[in-house]
């Protein structure tokens, strides 16, 4: 069966040609396309002069008092007008729909009385008809010698052509002829902006349609990428609905839905480069390192009266409990961008609780001929956050140091719940400092 067609296609049999045989007769095909569709666009410019639409009222701008068939002209500037339904008459005949008839004669009119250069190009068989048409529709908006510009311009550049390259060289063209206008387009397509989700269907999936700025276009998609594969790479992740995502397009689309959370696709953008910082600045928030935490200090330092006499040493117990809401607190709107976990921990009212002396202990004299600090040295303390030491002052009437009667109270370990809430406040302080600006 196959055979049989094949003879009728061609003259000769395929089978006995050779590569060089083969590579002759496609490259006469091609010639012959590019002949016949030059051609269907001058008989298209002939047709319309066939049907001229003289002695007949100009669509939209005679008023009629009987319908019928109206002279229309949807070219350029300098274009004539031809009949309103010879395209009707044409299509027919090309088994092609009306649209594409009257795109043909509007499209063949414009080169042939606008771009008389490029038109010679296309009756001579140089230059093919669609790049034509499509320049043809480039410069439909501009004069006739803005039009004639472009020609000049464009001329001889129209065979060998690929779609995106002729993109190119209409738009350089066109801002050279015409630079005001362009930069018009561009605050018009500016204007064309938009995000719109459609509506969701019987399975719960909607789509979003987004148009955006080019260069804003190409960091969302490489975003979503990004987020994309780290999602699949470490699923499950905290967070993040189970969406049943198998293709890396499905997972596309869970990151979208990530990424318009910001606080939780900074957490695992940030946990995916540096797994331990959250945990490391966590450590540094003097909340998350322990439910309580004492100072030793004199009344004079801490600026109270004295509780059991004047220069009385006494122990300040500073302590720290988790607010009433904590869960609130961890599942807080995110998108707010002045939220602040100030709720989260609560200091509680410090308190002054007096010691007892006893009986004094005697100071056990270190090793090797090392000085004991005096009573003006100062002492580190240990509370995280605190970068400075905080000297001990001599106080008249102090007594030796003293151990407490009663019993040492110890603490348990951070609550988690607690420690999860300082990795919050951290990510979120960490994202308050952050230069976008600095972004790779």
């Amino acid at each position: 069966m196959a055979g049989s067609i094949l003879e009728h296609m061609f003259d000769v049999e395929l089978g006995e040609l050779g590569a060089a045989d083969l590579a002759g007769l496609f490259r006469a095909c091609v010639e012959d396309e590019v002949r016949a569709q030059n051609r269907q666009l001058v008989l298209a410019t002939e047709w319309a002069d066939a049907h001229p639409g003289h002695g007949s009222p100009m669509a939209g701008v005679e008023p009629v008092d009987l319908v019928g068939e109206r002279a229309v002209c949807p070219g350029g500037v300098g274009t004539p007008a031809f009949a309103e339904f010879a395209p009707a008459r044409l299509a027919p005949e090309g088994g092609i729909s009306l649209g594409q008839a009257a795109g043909l004669i509007t499209d063949g009119l414009d080169v042939r009385h606008r771009l008389p250069l490029i038109w010679s190009q296309v009756c001579a068989g140089r230059a093919r008809a669609w790049p034509a048409r499509r320049v043809a529709r480039a410069t439909r908006e501009l004069s006739l010698e803005q039009a004639a510009a472009v020609d000049r311009l464009l001329m001889g550049k129209l065979f060998q052509v690929g779609r995106q390259r002729l993109e190119n060289l209409i738009t350089a063209a066109l801002y050279r002829v015409d630079a005001e206008r362009m930069a018009e387009l561009a605050v018009r397509a500016r204007r064309s902006r938009y995000v719109r989700r459609g509506q969701s269907n019987e399975d719960g999936v909607a789509a979003v349609y987004v148009r955006l700025d080019a260069p804003d276009a190409a960091r969302f998609e490489a975003g979503v990428d990004q987020m994309a594969r780290i999602l699949r790479a470490a699923w499950p992740v905290e967070g993040v609905p189970d969406r049943h995502a198998e293709t890396l397009e499905e997972w596309r689309a869970v990151a979208v839905g990530v990424l318009a959370q910001p606080v939780l696709a900074a957490r695992i953008l940030i946990q995916h480069q540096q797994p331990d910082l959250l945990d490391a600045l966590a450590d540094l928030d003097p909340a998350a390192n322990s439910v309580a935490n004492a100072a030793v200090a004199t009344a004079a330092d801490l600026g109270v009266d004295p509780v059991a006499g004047a220069g009385e040493t006494v122990v300040l117990i500073i302590g720290w409990e988790p607010a009433d809401d904590i869960d609130g607190a961890l599942y807080a709107d995110h998108n707010s961008p002045d939220l602040e976990l100030t709720t989260t921990l609560q200091p509680i009212q410090p308190t002054v609780e007096p010691l007892q002396p006893t009986e004094p202990i005697q100071p056990v004299e270190p090793p090797g001929p090392t000085e004991p600090p005096g009573p003006t040295e100062p002492v580190p303390r240990t509370e995280p956050g605190l970068t400075e030491p905080v000297p001990l002052t001599e106080v008249p009437g102090s007594i030796d140091p003293v151990e407490p009667t009663g019993p040492v109270e110890t603490y348990e370990p951070i609550d988690p719940d607690i420690r999860e809430v300082a990795r919050q406040r951290a990510l979120r302080r960490l994202l308050r400092s952050i230069d976008p600006t600095r972004l790779a």
